[in-house]
């Protein structure tokens, strides 16, 4: 799992995660790299064997409660685990947004136990038109040319503050 760090000032409040195919089949989204991101008190025991950490909201774009939950950690190492506590959820984000491997999901922290999920690139993105079809014939006798500017381009929705 690729775990994108974004720099600065923003890497304080959104993390990059890639999404493989692990994560679709297991309804997971895997926190290696992402530990210092989240406040310590929010790792708790594993199930049965202690008390759950201090809950963390996620608010994730499409789901419309919002997910309360943990990171456990791990019953012999006492180290956090990958990935969050409750996690049936994942699987209606991947879904509404038609997450396949290789996208990116971001995850913003908007206070210290509150996150907002979203699709950083997804299948909105990846289905934008690249085929121009003209319907009309070109008038006149010059040269027939198009240009092609192959530069930067960003299309996508921003979530709603």
């Amino acid at each position: 799992m690729m775990a994108g760090n974004m720099s600065g000032r923003v890497g304080h409040r959104k993390r990059l995660i890639c999404v493989n195919a692990a994560n679709l089949r297991a309804n997971h989204l895997y926190l290696t790299g992402h530990v210092d991101f989240f406040p310590a008190d929010c790792y708790g025991a594993p199930s049965a064997k202690g008390p759950p950490g201090k809950p963390i909201r996620l608010d994730a774009d499409g789901i419309i409660k919002p997910v309360m939950t943990d990171i456990p950690t791990d019953a012999k190492s006492g180290k956090p685990r990958r990935f969050f506590c409750k996690r049936a959820w994942v699987r209606e984000f991947f879904e509404r947004h038609g997450i396949k491997p290789g996208d990116t999901i971001s995850i913003e922290r908007i206070t210290s136990h509150h996150y907002r999920v979203t699709p950083f690139e997804a299948k909105e993105q990846r289905d934008c038109p690249t085929t121009f079809i003209f319907t009309t014939e070109p008038e006149g006798n010059g040269p027939r040319v198009i240009e092609l500017f192959a530069g930067c381009c960003y299309v996508g929705v921003r979530p709603a503050a």
